[in-house]
């Protein structure tokens, strides 16, 4: 398994050349670094890509690139994502209070329990990525998602995702036509199987009623194990 420092790597090599492809380079935003240590949460929380700039445009070493980027999504998640008003963040704090309330634990910050990633790193300077651009970052996609659950440990897995770029959970899966996921209700699940915890997979929160967050919240828990967080916690 590669390590994170080399898959981001990876990267910055691919925003370089997209970024240098004539067609290319007016539509491509500043890569999204994962955090590097995020293996006490237990929610690995897997949005669509960053809209727009993330951070500066990188510059200087790969290194620095990779340090700074992470330091920035870091601070991020920290100061900003625990009071960001987007229906994306206020359903990640709901997810991680669910998950304090189900393991008996205090809020010691509203997403203590999420660890944050999207499924392409390259987002478009409007909208999501798609097209070439879409096309370019898939097989990295997985290979890094395999990367960062490898990292994080978590004890779920879930993707707001929708029916966006859903070939990426295919493959990472192992199931590209998707035949081992129970369906009901605008929810696709999977049981801990072939390496992987459980995966919950919906459709962004954004817009949605409170009875469908609601029942999106219930099955999170339904998924996650029962007294389990409680170690990682006590050894971070």
């Amino acid at each position: 398994m590669a390590s994170l420092d080399s898959i981001q790597t990876k990267w910055i090599e691919l925003f370089e050349d997209l970024s240098s492809d004539p067609k290319m380079k007016h539509r491509v935003a500043s890569p999204f670094l994962s955090v590097s240590a995020f293996n006490a949460r237990s929610i690995l929380y897997v949005g669509k890509a960053t809209r727009g700039r993330w951070g500066k445009t990188p510059c200087g070493s790969t290194r620095e690139q990779i340090r700074r980027g992470r330091e920035f999504t870091t601070k991020f998640l920290t100061n900003d994502a625990p009071r960001y008003n987007s229906g994306f963040w206020r359903f990640a704090r709901k997810l991680s209070a669910e998950a304090s309330k189900k393991w008996g634990l205090p809020t010691e910050n509203a997403v203590q329990h999420i660890a944050w990633t999207n499924i392409l790193k390259i987002g478009a300077r409007k909208g999501n990525p798609h097209g070439l651009l879409r096309q370019r970052q898939e097989d990295l996609a997985v290979e890094t998602l395999r990367c960062e659950i490898e990292s994080a440990r978590p004890k779920l897995i879930y993707f707001v995702t929708g029916d966006y770029d859903y070939d990426v959970i295919g493959k990472l899966i192992g199931d590209t036509k998707h035949r081992s996921w129970k369906k009901r209700q605008g929810m696709w699940w999977r049981l801990p199987a072939d390496g992987l915890p459980a995966v919950l997979w919906t459709y962004h929160p954004q817009g949605k009623s409170k009875e469908t967050l609601h029942k999106w919240l219930r099955m999170a828990s339904e998924l996650l194990p029962r007294g389990e967080a409680t170690d990682r916690l006590d050894h971070t």
